[in-house]
């Protein structure tokens, strides 16, 4: 569970920013569901489930599903 510190859409991929309590972490969504663009909105706390990776030498985690609890 994290909160969203900012998000942005183009092209079939959102981009998020995230914190966790501890860390701040990048996050990506590709080709999101109308559902689930809905719970990205700013400060909100939101669950999310899938797989860390690196992507040009950072860690990012590519987003499958998103969980509302705000």
């Amino acid at each position: 569970n994290a909160e969203i510190l900012s998000s942005y859409s183009k092209n079939g991929v959102t981009i998020m920013q995230l914190y966790d309590g501890s860390k701040k972490i990048k996050a990506v969504m590709f080709n999101p569901k109308k559902e689930n663009l809905a719970l990205l909105r700013k400060n909100m706390f939101a669950g999310f489930e899938g797989k860390v990776e690196l992507y040009k030498g950072e860690l990012e985690v590519v987003v499958e599903q998103v969980s509302g609890w705000n």
